[in-house]
């Protein structure tokens, strides 16, 4: 009959990836993290590029690897996706 309480686990809201740059395969940047969008089942990241505004899809998938020192995200990019 007594209350329990406990720490809730930290959450990743993707925020600590905001100024990050992403590359593609070939190692050229496609942009810069701007935002971080976490829609249910599919979260998205916003990049700021050379043509403009760009969400991409943040799936495991399309990432090969990240470097938090050097803030680079790389990533496999379908043709059409940008």
């Amino acid at each position: 009959g007594r209350d329990v309480y406990v720490e809730a686990p930290e959450e990743e809201d993707g925020e600590d990836i905001i100024g990050w740059t992403v590359l593609d395969a070939t190692g050229a940047t496609v942009g810069t993290v701007r935002d971080y969008e976490d829609i249910p089942g599919n979260p998205c990241i916003w990049l700021d590029t050379e043509d403009g505004e760009v969400m991409l899809p943040l799936h495991d998938d399309l990432i090969v690897s990240a470097d938090p020192d050097a803030l680079e995200i790389i990533m496999v990019l379908p043709e059409g996706l940008l």
